[in-house]
C-alpha cells in the first residue's frame, strides 16, 4: 500500500488553504487513519464539486505527498461531508501543517477505502459479497454498491481483525427505504465475541419504544429507553462503536445525516473485563416490509480520547476565485527576506522593504529624486559578509602596500590601499578564516574602475584545510570555475559547498590583457535556500502612515540578472499609481528566466522630483508553479533542456547534484567540481 497518491498540478485548483493536524498521544504515529469532517462553518460547497471528488489534501504546497483518501459522505445540498485520510507518519504532540486542494471540475477522485490504512473495508461493489473479508449466513444481497440481509442473516468479520487490536473504532453506514416504518421496526443488530464479554447492541425504529439499546454483556442485559428520534424511515444512518483499551470503555455514537442534521445520539458503558474481542457481526433487521441497505462498512485503529485533531478554521473560502485576466497567475508567497543581500545606490537601510513591517519604512539620501535610485536583492547570497582584512591574506605577489588584505577592507584604508594590485596577468589571493572556518559558496568581486584591464577574466575558486602557495597542489579543492565580465560592477558566483574549510582562494587563471586589478571581494556561507528565482510579479506599498506617500517613486524599472553586469529588462519605465491611500501596487509581467538579482529602479517621486524617495514594503512573487516545482528528465526523452532542478535534486543513487544552471560533481560526500553547460546541449548521458 502506497504511503501517498499521486501528485497533482496545483494550477488545476483554484483554491488551496492550510489546515493543521495536531497529534494529542504523545506518541509517534505511523500508518494512522484520522477523520476529517466538513459543514457550512468550516468549508463553501460551493466552490467544490457536488460530490467531493476534486477534494485533495498534501503535506505540501507544492501538491506533493498527497494524502490517500476515501470520502464517506458528501452531501453537497446539506453542506455536510466526512472523509478519512491516512497520514503515513505523525511525530509526538506535533502539528503539523498540511494543504487542502479544491476546485477542478474535471478531477475524477482518488476516493477508495482500501487505500487509507483501515483494518476492514467494503463499499459492496461487484454483484456478490467478498469472500475474502467476510463469511456470511442466510440470504445476503449485493448489488449497485450496497448490502441488503434478510430478518436474522448475518455477515461476519473473517481473518478476525480485531484479535491483537485494543483499541479500534467500527463504523457503518446504511439506509433505511420504508417512508414509514412499523412500531416493531427494528435495524442495526450488532455483535461482538471473543474475552469474557458477548456485547451487542440493537436499535429501534419509531413508535411506541420511540428508541432503545440492548446492550449485552456477559449474559445479563443492560438498556436505555430514550426520548429521541428513532431510526426514521427513507433515512441516512451513521452507527459508530468505539473500544479503547486503557479505559475499557465501549462508546456508541448514532447520527441520522440528512434530513435530521442536528441529531447526534451516543452513550458510553464501562465493560470492566477482557474485552479484547476476536470479531464481529452485522445482521439483517426485522424488516417489517421495509428494507436496510449498507453503504459501506470501515474498522480501524482508534486512539480513543488521544485521537489526532484537525484546525479547520482558515479553511472557509469567502469569495469565488475569479482570474479577470488571462495573464493573472496564481502566484506563490512573497520570496523578499532580510537574509538575502540588499543594496541601494543613494542610502537608507534597503533590508526594510523586506522585513514586513511598516514601521521601518525604506528612505534614501535627501535629494535622491532628482535622479535615478537603484535597490537590488540578490537571492544568491546571505547578507552577512565572510570576509575582513582582519584575517589573514596571502597572495602571489603585489604592488607595494596593495596586497590581498585590500580585498576585504570595503575600501576604507586610510592610505588608499584599497585593492588588490598584481605584477602579472595571473595569480591568486587567498584568506585564512582560522578557528572560524566556513562553507563559503558565494564569491563577490569587484573591478577596479580605473585599471578595467586587470579585472579577473577566467577564474577558479578553491578551497583547503591546510595551507599552501603552489599553484597546483591536492590540497586545494576546486569549488567552482568560469569567467568575470570586464567592469567595476559587483559580480557573483554562486557554487554548492557544504565543506567547512579554513583557507579559500580565488585563482585568477588571466585578464583582460593588464596587471591583476581587483578592488574587493566578499564571500557568503552556502545553503540550500540561495539559488535563483522566476519572479513574474512585483509589489510595492507606499508609507501613508507618515505622508511619506508623495516620497514614493512616480516611475519604476524593474530588472533581473545572474551577474549583476548584464541585466534584463522586466518592467520598461512605468508610472505608478498615485499613491494616496497607501495600499499595495501591483505590476505583474512574463518571465519564465531564473535569475539571482533583481534590481527595481525608482526615477523621481510624487513630489514634483523634490526631496527623497520612501518605500514602506515590496514583495516579489514567482508564479505557483514555479515556486514549488521542478521536473527531473521530464517528458519521453532525456533532454537536457527540459531539466529543472532545485538545490539538492538528485539522480538516484549518483554522484550528481543539479544546482541552477550547473552540475556539480561529488565524490566521498565532498563537492569536487562542477560543470555550465554551454550551447543547447540536447542529450544528458549518466554512466
Amino acid at each position: 500500500m502506497a504511503d501517498y497518491a499521486a501528485d497533482i498540478v496545483v494550477a488545476n485548483y483554484l483554491y488551496r488553504q492550510a489546515i493543521t493536524l495536531t497529534e494529542q498521544s504523545g506518541e509517534d504515529q505511523t500508518n494512522l487513519t484520522v477523520r476529517l469532517d466538513l459543514n457550512s462553518t468550516n468549508f463553501n460547497f460551493d466552490f467544490a464539486r457536488s460530490d467531493g471528488l476534486d477534494f485533495r489534501l498534501a503535506e505540501t504546497a507544492a501538491g506533493s505527498k498527497i494524502y490517500n483518501m476515501f470520502i464517506g459522505v458528501w452531501d453537497e445540498p446539506n453542506k455536510d461531508a466526512t472523509m478519512w485520510f491516512k497520514v503515513p507518519f505523525l511525530s509526538a504532540n506535533e502539528v503539523k501543517t498540511l494543504y487542502a486542494y479544491w476546485g477542478n471540475p474535471s478531477d475524477t477522485g482518488i476516493s477508495d477505502g482500501d487505500s487509507i490504512g483501515l483494518l476492514l473495508f467494503d463499499h459492496f461493489p461487484g454483484v456478490a459479497l467478498d469472500g475474502s473479508k467476510w463469511t456470511s449466513s442466510g440470504p445476503i444481497t449485493v448489488a449497485n454498491s450496497k448490502l441488503s440481509m434478510a430478518a436474522g442473516s448475518y455477515i461476519q468479520a473473517k481473518n478476525v481483525p480485531l484479535t491483537g487490536t485494543y483499541q479500534w473504532m467500527l463504523q457503518d453506514a446504511f439506509y433505511i427505504t420504508d417512508a414509514s416504518p412499523s412500531v416493531g421496526y427494528a435495524s442495526g443488530l450488532y455483535r461482538f465475541y471473543g474475552g469474557d464479554n458477548l456485547l451487542g447492541i440493537n436499535f429501534y425504529g419509531e413508535g411506541a419504544n420511540d428508541r432503545y439499546h440492548n446492550f449485552v454483556q456477559s449474559g445479563s442485559y443492560v438498556w436505555d429507553d430514550g426520548d429521541q428520534r428513532g431510526l426514521e424511515g427513507s433515512s441516512y444512518h451513521e452507527l459508530t462503536l468505539t473500544y479503547h483499551e486503557p479505559t475499557d470503555y465501549i462508546t456508541q455514537g448514532f447520527e441520522r445525516r440528512s434530513t435530521y442534521p442536528d441529531y447526534l445520539d451516543s452513550w458510553e458503558r464501562k465493560c470492566e473485563g477482557n474485552t479484547r474481542l476476536t470479531y464481529f457481526r452485522i445482521y439483517g433487521p426485522n424488516t417489517y416490509g421495509s428494507t436496510m441497505y449498507h453503504d459501506w462498512v470501515m474498522l480501524r485503529r482508534y486512539l480513543g480520547p488521544y485521537e489526532p485533531v484537525f484546525d479547520t478554521s482558515n479553511l472557509y473560502v469567502q469569495y469565488e476565485q475569479v482570474n479577470p485576466d488571462a495573464w493573472v497567475y496564481d502566484y506563490g508567497v512573497d520570496i523578499t527576506n532580510t537574509i538575502f543581500d540588499h543594496t541601494t545606490t543613494s542610502g537608507g537601510t534597503p533590508t526594510y522593504l523586506s522585513d514586513d513591517s511598516l514601521i521601518n519604512i525604506w528612505c534614501s539620501d535627501v535629494g535622491a529624486a532628482s535622479g535615478n535610485v537603484d535597490l537590488t536583492i540578490d537571492f544568491g547570497a546571505y547578507g552577512n559578509n565572510l570576509v575582513d582584512d582582519a584575517y589573514l591574506h596571502y597572495d602571489s605577489d603585489h604592488v607595494l602596500h596593495l596586497n590581498a588584505a585590500s580585498l576585504s577592507d570595503e575600501d576604507f584604508d586610510l592610505y588608499n590601499n584599497t585593492y588588490w594590485h598584481g605584477t602579472t596577468t595571473s595569480g591568486w589571493a587567498t584568506i585564512d578564516f582560522g578557528s572560524r572556518i566556513n562553507n563559503v559558496g558565494v564569491v563577490r568581486v569587484k573591478g577596479v574602475s580605473s585599471k578595467l584591464s586587470g579585472m579577473v577574466k577566467n577564474y577558479k575558486i578553491e578551497g583547503s584545510y591546510v595551507y599552501t602557495n603552489n599553484w597546483e597542489d591536492d590540497n586545494w579543492k576546486v569549488l567552482d570555475e568560469g569567467q568575470f565580465g570586464q567592469t567595476d560592477a559587483w559580480q557573483s558566483t554562486l557554487f554548492a559547498n557544504y565543506n567547512n574549510y579554513r583557507f579559500y582562494r580565488l585563482k585568477v587563471v588571466d585578464t583582460y590583457g593588464g596587471n591583476i586589478a581587483i578592488q574587493e571581494w566578499r564571500m557568503y556561507n552556502y545553503d540550500d535556500s540561495l539559488g535563483k528565482r522566476v519572479v513574474s510579479r512585483l509589489k510595492l506599498k507606499p508609507d501613508a502612515t507618515n505622508s511619506n506617500f508623495i516620497y514614493f517613486p512616480k516611475q519604476i524599472e524593474f530588472y533581473g540578472s545572474n551577474d549583476s553586469y548584464n541585466w534584463t529588462t522586466l518592467i520598461s519605465t512605468k508610472n505608478t499609481y498615485t499613491p494616496t491611500d497607501g495600499a499595495w501596487q501591483e505590476h505583474a509581467f512574463t518571465n519564465n528566466m531564473p535569475y539571482y538579482v533583481y534590481r527595481l529602479r525608482c526615477i523621481g517621486n510624487w513630489n514634483n522630483n523634490i526631496g527623497k524617495i520612501c518605500i514602506a514594503e515590496w514583495s516579489m512573487h514567482e508564479r505557483y508553479i514555479e515556486a514549488t516545482s521542478h521536473r527531473i528528465l521530464a517528458g519521453t526523452n532525456d533532454n537536457y533542456i527540459a531539466i529543472w532542478g532545485d538545490v539538492g535534486s538528485t539522480f538516484d543513487e549518483l554522484e550528481f547534484y543539479v544546482v541552477n544552471d550547473k552540475i556539480s560533481f561529488v565524490e566521498n560526500e565532498k563537492l569536487v567540481g562542477t560543470k555550465t553547460f554551454t550551447g543547447s546541449p540536447t542529450d544528458l548521458n549518466v554512466k
